[in-house]
């Protein structure tokens, strides 16, 4: 299973910049000469849901535990599905809807908020249109 979101690749230091409603991800700098191309242009992002971690809820009066970071992202949960040692977080951004795998001890809450990293350098990139990875 791996989740698929368009980006919109501008490149400022690295920085993939979307559309407004959706978020910033710093790409790896390994990454940027390959995606030259597609400066200016959408693309797809794909990242594995084990690729993605918790990094905090948000806490009392709305404040994430930790400031958030480059490659983190802020989404509600819709939907946590247990599954033995590990559980399945549906997240939604107003933009976005993605799934990541978690270890069930993790303290979240369904309707809650939470900030999610991203591993970035685990990360794939495909052409919108012909749906291949981008090489």
């Amino acid at each position: 299973m791996q989740n698929g979101s368009e980006l919109f690749f501008v490149e400022r230091n690295g920085a993939a910049e979307p559309r407004p409603g959706n978020f910033t991800l710093r790409i790896p700098q390994r990454e940027t000469a390959r995606l030259s191309n597609y400066v200016g242009k959408p693309l797809l992002l794909g990242l594995r849901p084990e690729d993605m971690t918790v990094r905090a809820e948000k806490g009392p009066g709305g404040r994430h535990s930790e400031p958030p970071g480059n490659d983190t992202v802020s989404a509600r949960i819709d939907l946590i599905e247990p599954v033995g040692p590990e559980a399945y977080l549906h997240l939604a951004t107003p933009a976005h809807s993605f799934i990541a795998r978690i270890r069930a001890a993790e303290q979240v809450r369904a309707s809650g908020t939470v900030t999610m990293a991203f591993d970035m350098s685990k990360a794939h990139f495909f052409d919108p249109t012909s749906e291949l990875a981008i090489a």
